[in-house]
């Protein structure tokens, strides 16, 4: 009734995530589509933004990664355009991580590197953390264990300072 373009997308949005938590995964992209085509109009870049990381982590969650990458690297074109270092780097941590899903090392430290760089010009611990554990994971799986310790380590006392119980676990966990 209130013609709220915002909110609508907002809301189309949330649906997409609680129906693909349902496994609904088909469902749930047409929500985020939805909620996309909304942001668009308004141009919301933030939100067009999430719209299109949600749809590739979807994607991911299928193992569809040529069509997760296609939609992570959508999502990071619209971040690098605002310049917004934030947006860039939870981009990066989702591009990161499929890349490591895939087996492509040497992608996925790319991108983790690129991550980390704009989580820290972005003050944003979350993403720093989560670069750091990341390319703690890849060198970890390149057998280079002196390197994932470091990253490791890193990963777990920045979840420390900002007291992030299951990050610190998930951590634990990878050590």
């Amino acid at each position: 009734k209130m013609h709220w373009k915002k909110g609508i997308a907002r809301l189309l949005n949330l649906k997409g995530l609680m129906v693909g938590d349902t496994g609904n995964s088909m469902q749930a992209r047409v929500y985020f589509q939805m909620s996309y085509e909304v942001q668009k109009q308004i141009d919301n870049k933030f939100g067009m933004i999430s719209s299109l990381n949600n749809i590739g982590r979807d994607y991911q969650r299928e193992s569809n990664f040529s069509a997760a990458l296609d939609y992570y690297f959508k999502a990071l074109t619209i971040a690098e355009e605002i310049k917004n270092d934030e947006q860039i780097a939870l981009v990066g941590t989702n591009l990161t991580a499929s890349y490591l899903t895939q087996g492509n090392y040497l992608k996925g430290l790319e991108y983790g590197e690129m991550t980390l760089k704009h989580a820290e010009l972005s003050h944003s611990s979350n993403n720093i953390g989560k670069a750091l554990q990341l390319l703690g994971t890849t060198k970890m799986d390149l057998k280079d264990t002196a390197a994932s310790k470091i990253y490791f380590s890193k990963a777990l006392k920045v979840y420390e300072d900002i007291d992030n119980p299951s990050a610190i676990a998930q951590v634990l966990s990878d050590m």
